[in-house]
């Protein structure tokens, strides 16, 4: 069975509903450049392609090369962080050996003032899962 998850690529803690910060919410800087976005969605494919095909000796330099320090993902009720994703895909590729990953939607916004976020939607297809 293919598992689906909604995936939030982010460049910041996760908010609480609660919003218990006193700090004001920052509104995007007001007519900032955007000239990432149309690379976006093609940059977050590439990206994840890579962390599911590309060498697996090659996630450490990978992952410090194209995910910011303060990287957080959040995915299926589960919180990832940067410093322990090339140990994690290392670990979860070696488990999964014949997982793809087959992305079906990508959505990108931001400006090259304020950052981006990226939110894609990916199903995993995959073989019989390796037990040790």
């Amino acid at each position: 069975d293919a598992l689906a998850l909604y995936t939030t690529i982010s460049t910041s803690e996760p908010a609480s509903a609660t919003c218990p910060s006193t700090d004001a919410l920052n509104p995007p800087t007001k007519d900032a450049p955007q000239n990432f976005l149309p690379h976006c969605p093609s940059f977050i494919i590439n990206t994840t392609d890579a962390l599911w095909e590309g060498p697996v000796a090659d996630l450490p330099q990978f992952t410090d090369t194209y995910y910011d320090k303060n990287w957080v993902s959040h995915a299926a009720g589960d919180v990832s962080y940067q410093r322990d994703m090339a140990a994690s895909f290392q670990a979860l590729r070696a488990q999964l050996p014949d997982c793809k990953v087959l992305i079906k939607d990508v959505v990108c916004a931001g400006n090259d003032i304020d950052g981006y976020k990226a939110t894609l939607v990916f199903v995993f297809e995959s073989g019989p899962v390796a037990v040790n």
